[in-house]
């Protein structure tokens, strides 16, 4: 933490910053930094640096019981399950940077993404095969798509002065998802190259499409708090709210006949049932509550349809503390 001379008269600073204090934790993916002053002066912070957390992966049943997975814990954000089942893709801090692996949950093997600079923001094909993933490698967030095999080159796919993150690939593989510079929903056809905004402005807070396609729920603050919301995919205008008190990162569970969301510390089903263009939802439900289960609004999960289960972060210790911190 640094502190410099400044003027509210002017509005301008003055002389050269000095360090108040050092090891203070910091998050690297927002830039948060749990610390704060009262009036008389007063400092108090948690110490640490720049991650210190380890979050353990884990599978997460309908009731709430737990099973790690077999992956020591460590510095993970975004956890992201294959469709089979059989592998994990995650952004990893390590070295002062994030980056995107891929961990074989039958091997045991981890393996990093050929590419040296900042990534992030994993998302799966529907073989298995393949990832879409966010790099600034040329400064803002641009989409590429890699082949798990190294069988293909790193592809780009959306390339521009805005940033791209990439949320969902459709299950017949045409369509992907994605937040364009934080304001809106777009989708990008990878048979013919096309490009459409779905819904614009807002700053979604997740989105996933449907097992069939047909659907897309997304979760976005429309009148002061997250709401989770449904409209026809990719031509529809109206949408179908699903939450009742808020909620974010939606994802379509049991074959798309349920949407599974997050509220706080709760984890959430709704069940849908479609007739012609039209969707109707039932009450939503409280699966199970845990304040140790990452905020899926701040870290991304994932639905097994293998097994019916979740798999998501677990966070430690000191990550708790600070979100106790006040």
């Amino acid at each position: 933490i640094h502190a410099v001379d400044f003027d509210p008269g002017t509005l301008e600073v003055s002389g050269e910053p000095s360090v108040v204090v050092d090891g203070v934790e910091q998050q690297w993916d927002n830039g948060l930094s749990p610390w704060t002053v009262s009036e008389n002066g007063t400092l108090a912070y948690l110490p640490g640096g720049l991650w210190v957390t380890k979050r353990s992966i884990i599978r997460v049943t309908r009731d709430g019981a737990m099973e790690p997975l077999q992956l020591e814990p460590g510095p993970f954000e975004n956890v992201a399950l294959s469709p089979d089942g059989q592998q994990l893709a995650l952004t990893e801090f390590r070295s002062g940077r994030a980056n995107v692996v891929i961990h074989d949950l039958t091997r045991g093997v981890t393996t990093p993404v050929p590419l040296d600079a900042v990534n992030a923001f994993p998302v799966w094909g529907p073989d298995s095969r393949e990832i879409i993933f966010d790099t600034a490698l040329n400064g803002p967030w641009d989409i590429l798509r890699f082949a798990i095999d190294g069988s293909q080159p790193l592809q780009t796919l959306l390339e521009d002065a805005s940033d791209k993150i990439p949320l969902d690939w459709s299950s017949d593989g045409r369509h992907i998802l994605w937040n364009e510079n934080y304001s809106s929903l777009w989708a990008l056809d990878l048979e013919d190259g096309s490009r459409q905004e779905i819904v614009p402005g807002v700053d979604p807070q997740g989105a996933s499409l449907s097992p069939d396609g047909r659907w897309l729920a997304y979760a976005a603050n429309l009148s002061g708090r997250s709401e989770v919301l449904v409209r026809r995919f990719p031509d529809g205008t109206r949408d179908f709210r699903v939450s009742a008190e808020g909620g974010s990162r939606p994802l379509w569970g049991r074959a798309g006949q349920e949407i599974l969301f997050q509220q706080g510390d709760a984890v959430l089903a709704v069940d849908v049932r479609e007739s012609g263009d039209e969707l109707t939802a039932d009450r939503p439900r409280v699966l199970f509550r845990n304040e140790r289960l990452l905020d899926p609004g701040r870290s991304r999960w994932s639905y097994d349809r293998n097994t019916d289960t979740i798999v998501m972060l677990q966070r430690g210790d000191q990550e708790v503390a600070r979100d106790r911190f006040i």
